[in-house]
């Protein structure tokens, strides 16, 4: 058995839980922090499986593995998956939380989950945002920042929302009994960002993943609530214009989370409520057998099998048009105003006095690096999209 299926048994194990695809009572496998859903009969025979590695009974494994051919593809799945496990988006990341320091953090948050409690900070949060949207002064934000002070507020006002919303998935992780793992920093393609360790996710039910992945969110309100109270107090020590900036950039940042095409918090929300593992895979493919289909009759039955995968295919469609469209323009901009920039900065720079000369390499430069970065992600998903494609195709 140890010669076919290199798996410590000691480690496997075999739990209830819930099926993406419904509530109803299932069973998963957790080997080396990689998760496997089961069905009743896999992990009746999983634990048998256990059973007979340790009492080194290899005739009756064997017997088990010949009589039921897919618990060899579970087993051969698992050793894949550890050997090679799925690469993450996150590079070069380093812990800036550890685990254990984590888990008693979310214990303490997980309070902010009671029913009550949460009707009540929604409404708080509504309150705020509603009072700093009705004022006219919270569009006058600039992003102009005049001191090193303002920068090092700037950046801490920032670090403290997206570590808030980190905190906020592994409470809500806690909240529902489950223990979560690490947070940490590294970069999403070439941004940098946080992330927060909740694999445990999977043990819970597809309305619990749901909470879970809002929670971030949920968490990142209630730092912006503060932030607008500061702002509307207009006594913080901090300026309004920075704090305004901010909040802005919040409101941005949550938005991007929410997005559904992109693999954020939006994309697992909807997976889990269409009951649908995989959503962007199963995508692919149902284009991929459309394409391969030769009759009319046979692309609409494909259609019809899965409409909210038709669905999800037009709303990534419409998105990546509409950024292909901002892209040229602002490109075309770009690159027709880059001769004035420049000279503008070469100006300025002259001009300026110490901070005055890292604000302009700071800010003056961002529109050349913000254009430089999103031509390099945007390279790189078309072409990863392009390979996944033509693999499904072949």
């Amino acid at each position: 058995m140890s010669t076919l299926y290199p798996l410590d048994w000691t480690q496997l194990q075999l739990s209830a839980t819930a099926m993406p695809e419904s509530d109803n009572q299932a069973y998963l496998a957790v080997y080396q922090q990689q998760y496997f859903y089961l069905s009743t009969a896999l992990y009746q025979h999983l634990q048998c499986l256990k059973q007979y590695a340790a009492q080194q009974d290899d005739q009756a494994t064997e017997q088990l593995l010949q009589n039921h051919p897919a618990l060899t593809d579970v087993l051969q799945r698992i050793c894949q998956r550890v050997a090679k496990p799925a690469n993450s988006p996150v590079k070069l990341a380093v812990t800036f939380l550890p685990a254990r320091f984590c888990n008693i953090l979310a214990a303490i948050f997980a309070l902010l989950f009671r029913p009550a409690l949460v009707v009540l900070l929604l409404l708080v949060i509504l309150s705020c945002h509603f009072m700093f949207w009705q004022n006219s002064a919270a569009f006058d934000a600039n992003f102009h920042i005049q001191s090193f002070t303002e920068f090092g507020q700037f950046i801490g006002l920032l670090l403290l929302s997206f570590l808030g919303h980190e905190l906020g998935h592994i409470s809500a992780c806690r909240y529902y009994n489950q223990r979560c793992g690490r947070i940490g920093f590294g970069f999403y393609f070439i941004f940098p960002a946080f992330f927060s360790d909740v694999s445990q996710v999977w043990a819970l039910r597809s309305s619990q993943r749901i909470v879970v992945n809002l929670a971030g969110v949920y968490f990142q309100t209630i730092v912006n609530s503060l932030l607008l109270l500061c702002w509307l107090s207009n006594d913080s020590g901090i300026s309004q214009n920075l704090l305004a900036s901010v909040i802005l950039l919040n409101f941005i940042s949550m938005l991007y989370a929410l997005n559904p095409v992109l693999h954020f918090d939006g994309y697992w929300v909807l997976s889990d409520l269409l009951n649908t593992s995989n959503l962007r895979q199963q995508m692919l493919q149902q284009a991929a057998a459309i394409l391969k289909t030769t009759s009319w009759r046979g692309r609409l039955q494909q259609l019809n099998q899965a409409p909210w995968l038709t669905g999800y295919a037009v709303l990534t469609f419409a998105f990546t048009a509409f950024f292909l469209g901002f892209f040229i323009v602002y490109a075309q901009t770009f690159l027709h105003n880059l001769p004035q920039l420049w000279q503008t900065l070469q100006f300025k720079w002259q001009m300026a006095d110490d901070f005055s000369s890292f604000s302009v390499l700071l800010f003056g430069l961002f529109p050349l690096v913000f254009f430089l970065l999103i031509c390099l992600v945007l390279g790189k998903s078309v072409w990863q999209f392009t390979r996944g494609f033509y693999v499904l195709l072949r």
